[in-house]
């Protein structure tokens, strides 16, 4: 990964210019996928705008401690899903959240249309977000991975720190929680 290899050295620049557009380069970069990821694990407004904020106030932060033993990439979202969780837990003592679906209908092909078969895709789609909010947290963030952010199992595995049987057993646990509340065979 010669590109990672040049960003992190420009990251660590002592000049400041060069520091400065580095880190505009890796926001930029990052920002739809950990913004994407911590809105699965946190939902939207302005606690999913404070939970990014804080998850970049930590990558930046973290950067000189980055030994480059796993992929930049996976270190962030080690980190975003850190910040993703203290939040999400912050939120459950606070106040029970609603359940607002309009990021993962606004994506779908029905969003676009009126029809009947368009319809019932949204209404799928609300009742999907319901589901994985109700998921315990392990679950939905294996899930949210793997079937929205497209990490194969081993990053899985690696983004969180645990062995991939482990999250072998969260996926099938989850999808199998996830038919039970959506009533499907």
């Amino acid at each position: 990964m010669q590109a990672e290899a040049s960003l992190l050295e420009a990251l660590r620049s002592q000049d400041r210019s060069v520091r400065d557009r580095a880190e505009s380069a890796l926001y930029r970069e990052y920002l739809p996928r950990v913004r994407g990821l911590l809105s699965r694990l946190v939902g939207s407004g302005p606690e999913l705008d404070d939970a990014v904020q804080e998850a970049f106030i930590d990558v930046f932060r973290g950067l000189s401690k980055f030994e480059g033993k796993s992929q930049l990439s996976t270190w962030i979202y080690r980190i975003a899903l850190r910040r993703g969780w203290k939040h999400a837990a912050r939120q459950k003592t606070t106040r029970e959240r609603q359940v607002e679906s309009e990021d993962l209908v606004k994506n779908t092909p029905a969003a676009r249309s009126g029809t009947k078969e368009d319809l019932q895709a949204r209404e799928m789609a609300r009742r999907l977000e319901a589901a994985l909010k109700q998921l315990p947290y392990d679950y939905r963030t294996a899930i949210a991975l793997s079937g929205l952010e497209g990490f194969t199992p081993p990053e899985i595995a690696e983004t969180l720190g645990i062995p991939v049987g482990t999250v072998h057993s969260r996926l099938s646990r989850a999808r199998a929680k996830l038919k039970e509340i959506l009533d499907l065979e």
